[in-house]
C-alpha cells in the first residue's frame, strides 16, 4: 500500500518523540520505563522503514521503463496519487524540450512563468489515460491537468500530431528558491524545530530561508508522557503575532499554497 509525505513525515516524528522521552526516562534512571519506550522506538523504526519502502516515486523514470521503451509501473498524479496512465501504455520520449507553465503562479503577476521539460511520457490516444482533464487552448495549445483534482499542468497535447506528453520530471520549480518567490505575499505554512508551527504571510526571505511573516498564528505542541499507561498526550498553544521574524536554520519545512495555472 502506497502512502503520500505526509505520512512518513508523521512516522518520523513519532520517532523523534520516542526518542526524546526515552531520554528523559534515562535520566531519570526508570529501568522498567526505558524498556517500554525502546520497545516503541523499535516499532516506530520499522513503521516509518515501511512508509519509506512503499513511498511511489512518480517522477523518476529510471526505474519505471521496461524493455520496449514504455512505462513498466503506472503514472500518477503528484498532489492526489490518483491513476492517470496504466502501465505499458506510454512511450518514453527524451531530447524533446518544450516550455510547460509552472502549476503555481506568482500573484498578480502579467506574464507566466514556465520550465523547459525534455523528457516526456507520449500517449497516441485520449481513450489511453485513466483520468486526465484539458484546459482551453493558449497561444494554440491544450494542457492537460489531472481530472481529480485539477492539479496541472501536467503536460500538453501537441497541435500539429495530436498526440499527449506527461511530463516525466516537472518540479514546478527551476530552483528550490523559485518557490518560496512565487509564494511572496501569500500565506505559507512553515515547520520549525522544537514542535512549532507558524502560518502566516510572507514579506520577505533571503538564500538562507529567513524569512519575515505577518498576521501569523503560531502552534507549540508539548508532549508529556502519562506515567500510568506510558502513552504520549500531545497539548497544543496558539498564539496570535503581528509580525515574526523565523530564523533559516529553525525550520525543517516550508509548504507553499496551491495555485493552478
Amino acid at each position: 500500500m502506497s502512502v503520500d509525505g505526509t505520512t512518513a513525515l508523521r512516522n518520523l516524528n513519532n520517532i523523534y518523540n520516542s526518542i526524546h522521552n526515552f531520554i528523559a526516562l534515562a535520566e531519570k534512571g526508570n529501568g522498567s520505563d526505558i524498556a517500554i519506550k525502546l520497545r516503541y522506538v523499535e516499532a516506530s523504526l520499522e513503521q516509518f522503514k515501511e512508509s519509506v519502502e512503499s513511498t511511489i516515486d512518480i517522477t523518476g523514470y529510471g526505474t519505471n521503463l521496461s524493455a520496449n521503451n514504455r512505462n513498466a509501473l503506472p503514472i500518477h498524479c503528484m498532489r492526489c496519487n490518483c491513476a492517470i496512465l496504466s502501465p505499458n501504455v506510454a512511450s518514453f520520449v527524451d531530447a524533446k524540450p518544450f516550455s510547460l507553465p509552472f502549476c503555481r503562479q506568482a500573484k498578480n503577476s502579467a506574464s507566466i512563468n514556465t520550465e523547459i521539460i525534455n523528457s516526456w511520457w507520449q500517449v497516441e490516444r485520449m481513450f489511453d489515460f485513466e483520468n486526465i482533464g484539458f484546459t482551453h487552448a493558449r497561444n494554440g495549445v491544450k494542457y492537460l491537468v489531472c481530472a481529480n483534482c485539477e492539479d496541472g499542468p501536467v503536460g500538453y497535447l501537441c497541435p500539429v500530431t495530436k498526440a499527449h506528453f506527461v511530463a516525466v520530471v516537472s518540479t514546478g520549480v527551476e530552483e528550490p528558491l523559485d518557490l518560496i518567490r512565487l509564494s511572496l505575499d501569500e500565506r505559507i505554512y512553515v515547520k520549525m524545530r522544537n514542535d512549532r508551527e507558524v502560518r502566516g504571510r510572507l514579506h520577505a526571505f533571503d538564500q538562507h530561508l529567513n524569512m519575515i511573516l505577518s498576521q501569523v498564528e503560531e502552534t507549540v505542541t508539548t508532549i508529556e508522557l502519562d506515567e500510568e499507561n506510558f502513552e504520549e498526550m500531545h497539548k497544543q498553544t496558539k498564539r496570535q503575532i503581528p509580525m515574526l521574524f523565523v530564523r533559516g536554520d529553525a525550520i525543517i519545512l516550508v509548504a507553499p499554497p496551491l495555485r493552478h495555472t
